[in-house]
């Protein structure tokens, strides 16, 4: 129906999950596939999951299948995804224009009639697609019209239908993801207190309403806690199967309540499971919640990093942008995690669209504040970039951000790579600068994990520079910038002749 071929011969659904960034390893589990293959389990078909990242030659996997293929998924979020989605459906269309080609993720629950523009994609998901997935896949092996299910976007006629999607609904009662259809090791990275960490999720959502968030305007500020014994048992099959001795809960804020991390944490100290964690949680939020006893606790529990949406440091901004959150609030996390030897890592945004750039020299004055509290401290700067579905989505086109007007466009939009068309002034020098220079170099950490051939000669460079770099930090004071300049001169020279590309971004924005 609808020019899609429908055949009860078909027993295969293709899942793909496109690479996330340009020229970067991913160490992010393939969940959004792994949540769908557990939503059609009780249909007994052939579900294969392909995650770019790892099976980059994908094709010979699916072309002895594709006469049996019922459908090809592909979740994606907005950004470098969309590029591996795009090919991937192409490729299925050359097999057979007939087969169904079916997008899901955020990118097309806020974009939903865009993207159904284009030829090789024939049906969109709106919202949570758990719960609409094995719908649609019940009536295309039926033969039946899907066109009036709840989150479901297609083409009738020449027409582009978007159905209204459901209220999301708590997944923890879904069956289980099953981890044994992926390779753990290939999700395996180092980290800063780790040889072995892996990225899990014990719990979706967030109570918090933040304006920029996309998770935000899915979410709706509910919050959905995991089942505890069932991720014990995940860590426990983690740890057995693939060694690792961290994790990080992926979670968009784990420390939503006071019951929930307790209860977590007295579990791993029950099963023994010696594992070293961080995560995330509002800083406002968590010191109303926990005091040096919870933390102590946390700690001994394996608790290590700590990360928080700073945001802005400027007060007004942060009023908008963030619900409940003082600067002092991320300056008094630090000192708490400081005391318990817990890293703390700050997300920020600079340049959003209700400052003009007003804001940069109050988010470094608070990053400088936070580093002098505790020189290991961890800070993400990107520029403020404005997703659809966003509260300041619109503010961002009103301030001169033109959205794009086809699918392939909003491939390379991305927060690395944004650059705010409202800023009053240039900051790239300054960018460039605190980012890769004094940031790094004020961090006992950065000498740990820089490559040995380098390794001396930053050591010797933070030991003759740190009075000068303290005083920097104390007085506030980063121009006469001969200090960095000798720096990168240096790291030049070693680039040139180890033909490298090292750098020390301290977050990451490209080009900064």
């Amino acid at each position: 129906m609808h020019g899609i071929y429908l055949n009860m011969n078909k027993d295969t659904i293709i899942l793909f999950y496109p690479i996330a960034a340009k020229n970067e390893k991913s160490w992010y589990i393939p969940y959004p596939i792994l949540h769908l293959e557990r939503a059609v389990r009780h249909l007994n078909l052939n579900v294969i999951l392909i995650d770019e990242n790892v099976n980059k030659d994908y094709i010979p996997l699916i072309e002895p299948l594709k006469e049996r293929i019922l459908l090809a998924g592909v979740s994606s979020v907005t950004g470098y995804q969309i590029h591996g989605g795009i090919k991937f459906s192409q490729v299925v269309k050359d097999f057979n224009p007939k087969i169904p080609v079916v997008w899901g993720g955020w990118h097309t629950t806020f974009l939903a009639e865009q993207t159904l523009k284009e030829d090789f994609i024939d049906i969109v998901m709106v919202g949570q697609s758990e719960m609409t997935f094995p719908i649609l896949v019940e009536r295309i092996i039926n033969s039946q019209d899907f066109t009036d299910i709840k989150g479901i976007g297609t083409k009738v006629n020449g027409s582009v239908i978007i159905n209204p999607n459901e209220e999301f609904a708590d997944i923890k009662h879904l069956p289980r993801v099953n981890y044994k259809l992926i390779d753990l090791n290939n999700y395996i990275y180092k980290t800063d207190f780790s040889n072995r960490r892996l990225m899990y999720m014990t719990s979706w959502g967030c109570p918090n309403k933040c304006p920029f968030c996309s998770g935000a305007a899915v979410f709706k500020g509910r919050w959905y806690p995991g089942i505890i014994e069932n991720v014990i048992e995940d860590l426990k099959y983690f740890k057995e199967t693939a060694g690792i001795d961290s994790v990080l809960m992926w979670d968009d804020n784990f420390f939503s309540n006071r019951d929930y991390p307790r209860r977590f944490f007295q579990a791993v100290l029950d099963a023994g499971l010696d594992l070293k964690f961080d995560t995330s949680s509002h800083a406002g939020n968590f010191l109303k919640l926990f005091n040096d006893d919870d933390v102590a606790f946390f700690y001994k529990a394996g608790l290590r990093k700590l990360g928080t949406g700073t945001e802005s440091g400027n007060q007004q901004v942060l009023n908008i942008v963030k619900d409940k959150l003082t600067v002092e609030d991320n300056l008094k996390l630090v000192r708490l995690m400081k005391r318990h030897n817990i890293l703390t890592f700050w997300a920020t945004m600079i340049g959003l669209p209700i400052a003009d750039g007003d804001d940069i020299p109050d988010t470094f004055n608070m990053i400088r504040k936070g580093k002098l509290i505790d020189r290991r401290l961890k800070v993400h700067i990107t520029f403020y970039t404005p997703f659809p579905g966003t509260v300041l989505y619109q503010m961002a086109i009103e301030k001169g951000f033109k959205p794009f007007e086809n699918l392939k466009d909003w491939a390379d939009h991305s927060l690395f790579y944004f650059r705010p068309p409202w800023l009053k002034k240039n900051y790239e020098k300054e960018l460039h600068n605190f980012i890769n220079f004094y940031l790094p170099v004020f961090d006992p950490d950065t000498y740990v994990f820089c490559p040995k051939p380098f390794k001396k000669t930053l050591w010797l460079f933070q030991k003759l520079a740190f009075p000068i770099l303290y005083l920097r930090f104390k007085l506030n004071f980063f121009k006469l910038d001969f200090d960095a300049r000798l720096f990168f001169f240096l790291l030049n020279r070693y680039n040139r002749k180890h033909n490298s590309q090292l750098m020390f971004f301290a977050f990451g924005i490209n080009g900064a």
